[in-house]
C-alpha cells in the first residue's frame, strides 16, 4: 500500500458566478487566482504529485461544480499544503468573492493501487 494521499474537493459554484456561456468563472480575478495558485504549486510544492482543476458540465437545473483533484506524497505533505499561505489565500478569496453555494465538500483517501500511463 502506498503512503500517497488524495483529496477531492467539490466546489458547488453559484450560478451567477458562471459566465453567459456556462463555461468559466465570471471573475477574471478568480480565474487568474486559480492559475497563480497552480503556478505556485509547480514552483514551490514539489510534494504535490498532481493537482487538477476540473469543470463539470452544467446539470439540467443549472448547477455547476468545479472539482479539485489533488495527490500528495503523504499525509504530512497534505498538511503542509493546507497550512501554506497560498492555500489560506485561496480559501479567503473564495469566501470574499462569495463563489460557493456552500463550503467545499472535501474527501480524503489513501491510494491503495492505481494504473497510470503517460
Amino acid at each position: 500500500m502506498s503512503s500517497e494521499v488524495t483529496v477531492t474537493a467539490i466546489l458547488n459554484v453559484k450560478p451567477e458566478k458562471i459566465d453567459k456561456h456556462h463555461i468559466h468563472l465570471t471573475t477574471s480575478h478568480t480565474k487568474s487566482f486559480l492559475a497563480e495558485s497552480l503556478d505556485h504549486i509547480r514552483a514551490n510544492e514539489p510534494y504535490i504529485l498532481s493537482f487538477r482543476v476540473l469543470e463539470v458540465p452544467p446539470s439540467e437545473d443549472g448547477k455547476r461544480q468545479i472539482i479539485l483533484w489533488e495527490r500528495y506524497e503523504n499525509q504530512a505533505a497534505l498538511e503542509k499544503h493546507w497550512s501554506s499561505l497560498k492555500y489560506q489565500e485561496m480559501m479567503s478569496e473564495m469566501q470574499a468573492e462569495d463563489l460557493l453555494v456552500e463550503g467545499p465538500m472535501i474527501l480524503q483517501a489513501n491510494v491503495l493501487d492505481e494504473v497510470m500511463r503517460d
